[in-house]
């Protein structure tokens, strides 16, 4: 006999697998071709399960792009532990794993730009701007967190303000990730000495 704790636990499991089978039809066909029955079939369970767990697609697109965005903030917190006594450092390391990660992986380009392949962006319910305010909250908080003594305030404006260029690159690259990533490690790197020179 079944219990609530089993029901929870085959809903997460559907859920983790609906949505890893989702991104890789998306990635390999384009959402617009992904249909509730195959995903159904991909996973092993009933449409009305998949349908019951997000529904509709527009809700599982939804999922989704908070599933690639939750994991994008882990993945940048994750490179921030290793800097958190160098602010230039830290400042940097969060540009790179960023312009990476957008870089290889199409799906998260989208997420963070909102541009690219039509068709993928189908399953974006809405523009950019909660992606970036969540970028620009998480590395805030943490930033303070770690760097209480600098001007918090100036320190808001230039992440922001970071993270916008870096953005900026990304919808519209005029040079190979490589040359990229210098030059906005070179910016990075005067914008964060101007923090170390204004201590509240």
């Amino acid at each position: 006999m079944s219990t609530p704790a089993d029901h929870e636990s085959f809903r997460r499991d559907v859920r983790a697998r609906a949505l890893a089978a989702a991104r890789t039809l998306t990635l390999q066909r384009g959402w617009q071709q992904i249909r509730f029955v195959e995903l159904a079939d991909a996973v092993g369970v009933s449409r009305p399960t998949l349908y019951s767990e997000f529904g509709n697609k527009a809700g599982l697109g939804q999922a989704l792009v908070l599933a690639e965005t939750t994991e994008f903030l882990q993945g940048l917190l994750s490179e921030l532990a290793g800097h958190t006594d160098d602010l230039a450092g830290a400042a940097n390391a969060a540009l790179r794993f960023t312009l990476l990660q957008a870089h290889e992986n199409p799906l998260l380009h989208g997420v963070l730009t909102n541009v690219g392949d039509a068709d993928l962006l189908l399953l974006l319910t809405t523009d950019s701007r909660p992606v970036l305010s969540s970028a620009v909250e998480v590395l805030t908080a943490w930033f303070a967190e770690h760097f209480p003594f600098y001007d918090q305030g100036l320190l808001a404006e230039l992440i922001e303000a970071l993270v916008r260029l870096v953005l900026s690159h990304l919808v519209q690259p005029t040079r190979d990730i490589d040359a990229t990533l210098r030059s906005l490690q070179r910016i990075t790197d005067l914008v964060m000495t101007a923090a170390l020179t204004r201590r509240p």
